[in-house]
């Protein structure tokens, strides 16, 4: 069953997917800004790391990041999703978090 999202311009979600054993549905999020989406990669990357170096999981890959909506019906699939880029192609895990406040402050102003 899709879950239709409130339609807004500009609409964030962060992913987060586990690769190991069987496939596995992606964690998906939506977020109101690029500071909370960093803030949930961040943690998300962190705790990956603390379960691995504790001997809690095996060795498995993970990989994140926040995309943007950019037109089509807004569901929660795949469709009208695209990695969210900076105007110079650096993606969020380049940014420094003061960056990521800019480009929050880009967005809200349609930069």
């Amino acid at each position: 069953m899709k879950k239709t999202m409130k339609n807004q311009m500009n609409e964030l979600r962060v992913y987060w997917s586990i690769w190991y054993g069987p496939p596995r549905e992606d964690f998906i999020v939506p977020v109101l800004s690029l500071a909370e989406a960093k803030k949930i990669l961040d943690t998300l990357a962190d705790y990956s790391n603390i379960l691995f170096d504790q001997k809690l999981v095996p060795d498995w890959e993970s990989v994140g990041g926040v995309e943007e909506f950019v037109g089509g019906e807004l569901t929660d699939e795949y469709d009208g999703w695209e990695e969210w880029e900076d105007e110079d192609g650096r993606g969020l895990h380049d940014l420094t978090f003061e960056e990521v406040l800019i480009a929050d402050a880009n967005r809200r102003r349609g930069t």
